[in-house]
C-alpha cells in the first residue's frame, strides 16, 4: 500500500513538471505572440504617428498657401486701393484747376458785361445827346421863316447859347444898311452881311458881329 502511493506520487509528479513544462511552453509561445503583436502595435503606431505628421505638415502647408494667397490677395486690394486714391487725388488737382479757371473766366466774363454795360450806356447817352440836338435843329427850322430854312448841317449856322439851350443861326442877323470900313467891326462888309469868316466857336463868332453891329 506504501509502495503504492509512492508510486502514485511519483506519476503526480511527472504529471505536474510534465503540465508545468507544458505550460511553460504555452506561455512562452504566448509572450512571443505578446511580443510580435506589441512591435505590430508599434509599427502600426508609428505608422500613424507618421501619418499625424504627414498629416499635419499638409495642413501646415495648406494654411501657409492659403496665407500667401490671402496676403497676395490683400496686397493687391492695397495696391488697388492706393492707385484709386491717387487718381482721386488727381481728379480733386483737376477739379480745383477747373474751379480756379472758371472762377477766372467769370472775372472776365463780369468784366467784358460791365465794359458793354458801360459803352452801352455812353451810346445811349450819346443818341439821346444825338436825339436832343436833331429836335432843338428842327424846332429852330420850325420856328426861322420859310425863306432862311436851311440844314444844320449847313455853313449858315452859327452854334452859339442865347438863353437856356438855344441855337442862333446866321442867317438871322439883321440885315445892315451901310458899309464903313473906318473904325471897329471886321473890316470886310458886303451886302450888308459881315465877311469876317468864322472863328473857332459859336461865341466869339457872335461877339464879333456884335462888336461891328455896335
Amino acid at each position: 500500500m506504501t509502495q503504492r502511493c509512492e508510486n502514485w506520487e511519483e506519476e503526480w509528479a511527472e504529471l505536474a513538471v510534465k503540465e508545468l513544462l507544458a505550460m511553460e511552453g504555452r506561455c512562452e509561445r504566448k509572450e512571443r505572440e505578446l511580443r510580435a503583436m506589441a512591435e505590430a502595435f508599434q509599427e502600426q503606431e508609428d505608422q500613424l504617428a507618421s501619418i499625424a505628421f504627414t498629416l499635419q505638415i499638409k495642413k501646415l502647408a495648406a494654411f501657409s498657401a492659403t496665407s500667401q494667397h490671402q496676403e497676395a490677395v490683400l496686397q493687391e486690394k492695397i495696391t488697388q486701393e492706393l492707385a484709386q486714391q491717387l487718381e482721386i487725388n488727381k481728379l480733386k488737382e483737376m477739379v480745383s484747376v477747373l474751379e480756379g479757371e472758371m472762377e477766372e473766366k467769370h472775372i472776365i466774363l463780369m468784366a467784358q458785361e460791365e465794359e458793354q454795360r458801360n459803352s452801352q450806356s455812353a451810346e445811349e447817352g450819346k443818341e439821346a445827346d444825338s436825339v436832343v440836338q436833331r429836335e432843338r435843329r428842327s424846332q429852330l427850322r420850325r420856328a426861322l421863316p420859310a425863306g432862311r430854312r436851311r440844314d444844320p448841317d449847313e455853313s449858315g449856322w452859327s452854334l452859339a447859347l442865347t438863353g437856356p439851350g438855344g441855337l442862333t443861326p446866321r442867317d438871322s442877323r439883321p440885315p445892315i444898311e451901310k458899309e464903313d470900313d473906318s473904325g471897329g467891326g471886321c473890316g470886310k462888309k458886303r451886302s450888308g452881311r459881315c465877311m469876317e469868316p468864322r472863328t473857332e466857336t459859336a461865341m466869339e463868332t457872335l461877339q464879333h458881329c456884335d462888336r461891328w453891329k455896335g
